[in-house]
């Protein structure tokens, strides 16, 4: 019996990706990624740390790895982190 067709929404499409870099806060020079929602941001350890003192604990303790650098994941939307990216 062949298993039942999935709808066009529910296909895996070759070029759908889980996450999805920012188009300007992915930066190629930076080392940490943050994942907010889907959307990823590689932005610099040392400038977070020295504008945030959250970031700076959260840093600290990061064990988590993608794509061979350090690594969070906030709880925020992709929106406010854009934001407060962009302020910092």
């Amino acid at each position: 019996m062949r298993p039942a067709k999935r709808s066009r929404h529910e296909r895996d499409t070759p070029d759908e990706k889980p996450f999805k870099d920012h188009p300007t806060l992915y930066l190629d020079d930076g080392n940490v990624i943050i994942t907010a929602g889907r959307m990823l941001f590689r932005v610099h350890v040392s400038l977070l740390s020295k504008h945030s003192s959250v970031f700076r604990d959260l840093l600290r303790d990061a064990r988590d790895r993608f794509r061979g650098m350090l690594h969070l994941t906030v709880e925020d939307a992709s929106e406010d982190m854009e934001a407060l990216l962009n302020v910092i």
